[in-house]
């Protein structure tokens, strides 16, 4: 476990040094990636690595052709990548393990891509080109960290797969019917939340609505969504208040502030690294990534601050949405098959 927590951390530093000095405009997005990919076992991170890039030059393509069907209507836009999340969620729930994450991920991809761009969709093919070289930076440090660990004696501690590449039932027929259930989280967020976001303009709407529909598309996979969902709420509602408090202790450390930032990511290593905490840990370690990251503008000037806030408050929202949205689908779940005799 204490190798994990140095391995994981190490490179999420190692990561985002890189994507600064080449200028990469959301260097925190590799240290996410890092905090995703990277595993116990260096031929669990080469795997996790290869599938994530494969749904994200996916998800990057169809994000660019969307943008180019719709460039002028923010809500057509919006209503298109719903459709898309739902449909590859859905599909999704046909495979499992490996698979299915590369699914989720060519069906979220275009939202983490599209929806900051959402009201400005010419841009939509430099914050591809940008999400897939910080994607890809992030795969890169993991998988060279986590090869040279597997050069030295000892093993790492398991870890579990995350809650969204559950199969469904065996039989065709529930399958069917789990998949359809599972494509309506994502479209449900993505429809409140956009429309919440478009109708008012609120600053903290793009990271509440792509926040949402993202971990929707996640935990709808999963073998009890409605508990997942509240595990993720917890972390990163953690995160958020961690984050804050960080931001606001930076300016009066005498030394470098990634010094008390380390800790706090220690702590979403150690999570992520026990299957029991691992929803905790992903919500918890991604939104530290965002919100903790000491290039943050919380106390920054040109209004930097106060879109600091509205992020905070948009995750904070976005989380209590997904389980609300969990909750209000879980009648519909089908029960699992009864053993056969």
């Amino acid at each position: 476990m204490l190798r994990h927590i140095f391995n994981t951390v190490t490179t999420a530093f190692l990561a985002i040094a890189i994507a600064t000095r080449l200028g990469l405009p959301a260097p925190q997005i590799a240290m996410v990636c890092v905090f995703i990919v990277m595993q116990p076992q260096a031929r669990q991170v080469f795997a996790k690595g290869y599938h994530r890039m494969l749904g994200t030059i996916g998800g990057a393509l169809a994000a660019w052709a969307m943008a180019a069907m719709a460039p002028q209507s923010p809500a057509h836009f919006l209503a298109a990548v719903g459709v898309w999340v739902a449909l590859f969620t859905a599909i999704a729930a046909f495979h499992s393990q490996l698979t299915a994450y590369s699914l989720l991920l060519t069906g979220y991809t275009p939202i983490l891509i599209a929806i900051p761009m959402a009201l400005n969709a010419s841009h939509i093919a430099t914050s591809a080109a940008s999400r897939l070289a910080e994607v890809a930076l992030g795969i890169v440090c993991a998988s060279a960290v986590a090869y040279a660990s597997s050069r030295w004696p000892g093993k790492g501690a398991p870890q579990a797969s995350a809650p969204a590449v559950r199969p469904a039932s065996p039989a065709l027929p529930t399958k069917a019917a789990s998949a359809s259930l599972a494509g309506l989280h994502p479209a449900i967020a993505m429809a409140a939340m956009g429309t919440l976001w478009l109708a008012t303009s609120w600053r903290g709407g793009p990271m509440a609505t792509l926040n949402a529909t993202v971990n929707c598309a996640l935990v709808a996979l999963a073998a009890q969504p409605v508990r997942a969902s509240l595990q993720m709420t917890w972390g990163t509602l953690l995160a958020v208040a961690a984050g804050l408090a960080l931001q606001l202790s930076y300016p009066h450390l005498p030394l470098s502030p990634y010094l008390l930032y380390a800790p706090a990511l220690a702590l979403g290593a150690w999570m992520t690294g026990r299957p029991e905490s691992l929803a905790q840990g992903l919500g918890y370690s991604i939104t530290l990534c965002m919100l903790g990251y000491p290039g943050g503008s919380l106390v920054g000037g040109n209004g930097g601050g106060a879109q600091y806030l509205y992020d905070a408050a948009g995750l904070s929202l976005s989380v209590l949405v997904q389980t609300a949205v969990c909750a209000l689908l879980r009648p519909l779940r089908l029960p699992p098959p009864a053993p056969s005799r």
